[in-house]
Order: structure tokens, then C-alpha cells, then sequence
């Protein structure tokens, strides 16, 4: 319920009025008050200070206040009530038959109960009542404030008394021992961080009821006790100890080529690896391979979500990987038949598979998919990034996947983009940052493709095997930023040596992990065999 900003039926203010937590109401304009049980209006004239009872201080013996306390802050007990003055001859009254209060003055700039008091200093107190503001200098006799408009407001209070309170160099916060006091004691001491200390009530509520139960001993060793606030961000080293001596955390999984693993120490938990590279180098074959490496010498899911191509055409194309053969492509009898004109032609195509039987695809599906390990998004209909990213974490939460493939992110900021986002580097962004959410909240490894820009038009292009660099990274840098390695792909797809043509540079441009960069290993695409093995650089010779 909203209970500040409201219209005021007396002097017509359209935002003056505020309603307290008991029902009254409070106008700032005005300064009307209307009790909750039916009592008269009061108004105080022309602003004029209010018309406080003329006696001198006394002590408040129902709440354990001594004469010489009240005295201190000039609090006066006057029929049925209690007068708290403020600076700037601002007076609280508290009804003390009705529990409520009202204003006198200029309530929106009284600054802190006791302010005039304390000028300077080393250190104040900080507490949530002017009864407990009294209680605690009672009890401490040093410098205490207290917020005036309770708990809810304290951060409101404290930043319009910063100028004051900033000058002490040690506050202490002694707000009132329940849920509303402990979240504006974590506000204010955030407001005041570097000097804010809190104090932890644990026998009693507030400082006035350690006051009444005869308990001041107890609520001084409170008030030594206070503990320096720390954002929660913010940890000291020797809290660390027991994280930093666990055992190492080991690999989930390895790459295929050990010149890899070395590079990257292998694939741990909870990173985003970005595969690039330009267009037809082989970045998805790269991957599926990488899948079902892990897939044969782990015991972990796997979740694919190939989005330019079906959910079985990705299936088919790790078969092929497992097998060792083409299942997708024709064989020397259906090429001769079907693909040409002349099958005599058939003699420069070398490494055509001679037959691919039923029993083959059969035995390769019950290998790479008979565990159920891998599952795979198959997009259906209109989509958005947030469609893909609920069945991703899906898949991570239901289905226990610890890798997820994305091939390729350019498919989802497609998705992603829209008239409010009409820029590709914005869309990237967005997506980056909730593949990023999806690591941290779940611990779930991405493998992620990306592709290259053309970079400038002097350069040999990334298709003939230029040089790929993290600044050409497509669209935007954050995907080299949120990314814990990045590794590229170098091949030149257009060379008259098929050696040159079949063999690819694996260079890892970014490690958040280790730092170590550059050339990891070559591997070479061994097409009788429809896979890639790692070979050397003896075995490279030139290249």
C-alpha cells in the first residue's frame, strides 16, 4: 500500500500527505494530523513551532529514563504525552495513550534526534527510536542520534544527514533486532562503508528493552562487539583459507589433441569456450568431434543445440565421426548411379566410402545415443533468445547436461534482435551476457560457435587462411570478453595441396585460465577416415 505522496483534504495539496504505519496521517503541507481514534484535528498555525508544555525536562520512569538523560536531549513529559525536540525547533509528539505521533515544525528537514548535541567526534551511535536513542546514551554515555521517521526510512534520514553523520569517524548502527531493522542497518552501513560498524542484538529487541530488563551490561558488550560491515562482495583473504586449500578441480573433459589440452589444461566446469572461425573452415565438424571425444571418455550428458540444422542431421553427423564413415554423403555405387554423368569420372574421387549397410547405422546409433547421454534442441515454429535459453537451462537442470553446444550464436542474436535492440553489437551483447548468467548459475560448460568478420580488405581472407585475431570477433567484443577461452580455427579451404587444403591451425587467442596463447596444434582432416588426427610440425614440414 502506498502510504507517502497522497492528497491532503484539508489544504488541498496533492502530494503532501503521508499515512503512518497505525492509520494516522501526516500532512507536510499543512501539518495536519489525523489521528486513528476520531480525535480532533490538529493544526499548527502559520507553522509556528508548537506550543510545547512549559515545564522543565523529566525523566520517562515507565520506559527506565532518568531525569538526567531526558534532561540531556530536552525531552519533556507534558499530560498524555512526550515531546522530542529536533533542530530547527522541529518537535515529534507522541501520543502516549493512542501509541501515535505527530509533527510540529518542519519535519522533512529535522535532521537526527540529538543532532545539536553532537557536533563531532570519533564516533556515534545510530539507533531506530528516540527512546532507544536515550536508552543507549543512558547506558554508554557517548555521542547517540536517532533516525526520526523509523526503520523503513533510515536510508532516506541517514543520506539527508550525511553531511553531519560523515563527520565521525566510527558509526555504529544499533537498529532494532528484526527483519525491518536488519535491512536498514545492511542500507545505512552501505551508505557510510569503510566506518560503519553493526551492532548484533541478540537477547532482547531494542536498547530501551535491554533498559527495562535491568540488562545494561549486556547491551554495552553488544555495543563493544559491533562488527565492522563488509559488503558482501567484498571478502577478506583470510576468510579464503578454506576455499583455497580444497583439492585442485580437475578437468570434466578433454579435446581430442593433446597440443590443446596443453594449451587450455583441458575443459573445466563453468566456462564459456568460443570456437572461431571463417565460413566453411570447419568449425562444427571441429566440435562434433570434441563431442564425441568427451562422450567416449566421460560419463557426462551432452546437450546439442545445432540451431541452423535439424536436431537428425546433427544426430547423423556425429555417427559419421563415431563411425569413421559418411553416413550423410553418397557412396562410390550411388555416386556412379546418381551424382554422374559420366561414371568413368569416378576415378577422381579416391576416397569415396564403398557401401554404407544398415547394420552400420545401426551399430554407430546404439553407440553414440544407446546411453541416453546426448540430447539435442530441436527448434520448432517462431523463436525467440528466450525460448532457446529456457530449453538450455532445461536441458542443464532436468536433463543433468554438464556441456552444452551452441552452433552458432549469429542463429540466436537473430532471434535476439528487435526494433528496441536494432543493432547487431547490442544483440550480441544481450545474449553473451545471459549465455554468462546461465555458467554462473548453474556451473554448466558452453561450447560456443562464433563466426569472424572479413576484417579489412588487404588481409588474406580467414577462408584462404588468414590470421584470426579476437578483434575481428563478429559484431561485438563481448564475445571475447565473457568467453574464459577462445580458440580459432586457421585453414586455407582454397589451396591446390590438399595437404594444405585438409590441414587446420588451432590457435588459442584468449585463456582467462592460464594466459598461455597462440598455436596449440594443426590437425589434418583425414577424408578416407571422416575424422581429424593431430599431426606435427616434422610432419607439416612448410606449412
Amino acid at each position: 500500500m502506498k502510504n507517502s505522496h497522497l492528497p491532503c483534504p484539508d489544504c488541498g495539496s496533492s502530494d503532501a500527505l503521508h499515512r503512518n504505519d497505525d492509520g494516522s496521517t501526516y500532512c507536510f503541507s499543512c501539518t495536519t494530523y489525523v489521528p486513528t481514534k476520531g480525535e480532533k484535528r490538529v493544526r499548527d498555525k502559520d507553522n509556528a513551532p508548537i506550543s510545547v508544555p512549559s515545564t522543565s525536562p523529566s525523566g520517562i520512569p515507565d520506559r527506565g529514563i532518568t531525569l538526567l538523560t531526558a534532561k540531556k536531549y530536552g525531552v519533556i513529559t507534558g499530560g498524555d504525552a512526550l515531546y522530542y525536540p529536533y533542530k530547527d525547533d522541529s518537535v515529534k509528539v507522541r501520543k502516549l495513550a493512542e501509541k501515535t505521533f505527530y509533527w510540529q515544525g518542519k519535519p522533512d528537514n529535522c535532521g537526527m534526534f540529538g543532532q545539536d548535541l553532537f557536533p563531532a567526534g570519533k564516533t556515534i551511535t545510530i539507533t531506530e527510536g528516540e527512546i532507544d536513542a536515550l536508552s543507549a546514551y543512558q547506558v554508554f554515555q557517548a555521542p547517540v542520534v536517532s533516525i526520526p521517521n523509523g526503520a523503513g526510512n533510515a536510508l532516506r534520514d541517514c543520506k539527508r544527514s550525511f553531511e553531519f553523520l560523515d563527520k565521525f569517524s566510527k558509526i555504529i548502527i544499533l537498529f532494532d533486532n528484526d527483519d525491518p531493522g536488519h535491512k536498514a542497518s545492511q542500507e545505512v552501513a552501505e551508505l557510510f562503508a569503510g566506518k560503519s560498524y553493526i551492532v548484533e542484538l541478540k537477547d532482547f529487541k531494542d536498547a530501551n528493552e535491554y533498559v527495562m530488563k535491568g540488562e545494561a551490561e549486556l547491551l554495552k558488550r553488544a555495543w563493544f562487539d559491533a562488527k565492522f560491515y563488509r559488503p558482501d562482495c567484498v571478502i577478506s583473504g583470510e576468510a579464503l583459507h578454506n576455499e583455497v586449500m580444497k583439492p585442485l578441480s580437475l578437468p570434466i573433459a578433454r579435446w581430442p589433441f593433446d597440443g590443446l589440452n596443453l594449451k587450455t589444461y583441458a575443459i573445466r566446469a563453468g566456462e564459456i569456450v568460443t570456437l572461431v572461425a571463417g565460413t566453411g573452415v570447419g568449425k562444427s565438424t571441429f566440435l562434433k568431434q570434441a563431442v564425441d571425444h568427451i562422450r567416449k571418455t566421460s560419463d557426462m550428458r551432452i546437450g546439442i543445440a545445432s540451431l541452423e540444422e535439424d536436431a537428425s542431421v546433427a544426430a547423423q553427423s556425429l555417427m559419421s565421426i563415431h563411425a569413421g564413415k559418411p553416413f550423410h554423403l553418397l557412396t562410390r555405387r550411388q555416386m556412379m548411379d546418381w551424382g554422374l554423368n559420366d561414371p568413368n569420372n569416378i576415378s577422381r574421387a579416391p576416397h569415396l566410402v564403398d557401401e554404407i549397410t544398415e547394420e552400420e547405422k545401426e551399430k554407430a546409433f546404439g553407440e553414440v545415443f544407446g546411453d541416453n547421454r546426448i540430447s539435442f534442441y530441436q527448434a520448432k515454429g517462431s523463436l525467440t533468445v528466450d525460448d532457446v535459453m529456457n530449453n538450455l537451462r532445461f536441458m542443464v537442470k532436468a536433463e543433468d547436461c554438464r556441456v552444452i553446444v551452441l552452433d552458432h550464436i549469429s542463429i540466436l542474436v537473430g532471434m535476439q534482435q528487435s526494433k528496441a535492440m536494432a543493432n547487431e553489437r547490442e544483440a550480441i551483447d544481450a545474449c553473451m551476457h545471459k549465455l554468462r548468467s546461465l555458467v554462473e548459475q548453474t556451473g554448466v560448460t558452453v561450447l560456443l560457435v562464433s563466426h569472424l568478420s572479413r576484417g579489412d580488405s588487404s588481409a588474406i581472407p580467414h577462408e584462404e587462411g588468414g590470421r584470426a585475431r579476437t578483434s575481428q570477433f563478429r559484431g561485438s567484443q563481448s564475445i571475447a570478453q565473457l568467453s574464459n577461452i577462445a580458440i580459432a580455427l586457421e585453414r586455407n579451404n582454397q589451396a591446390e595441396n590438399e595437404d594444405e587444403r585438409n590441414t587446420t591451425t588451432v590457435r588459442v587467442l584468449k585463456n582467462r585460465f592460464s594466459g598461455t596463447t597462440g598455436v596449440a596444434c594443426r590437425v589434418r582432416w583425414i577424408e578416407q577416415a571422416n575424422t581429424l588426427i593431430e599431426v606435427d610440425d616434422e610432419m607439416e614440414g612448410a606449412l
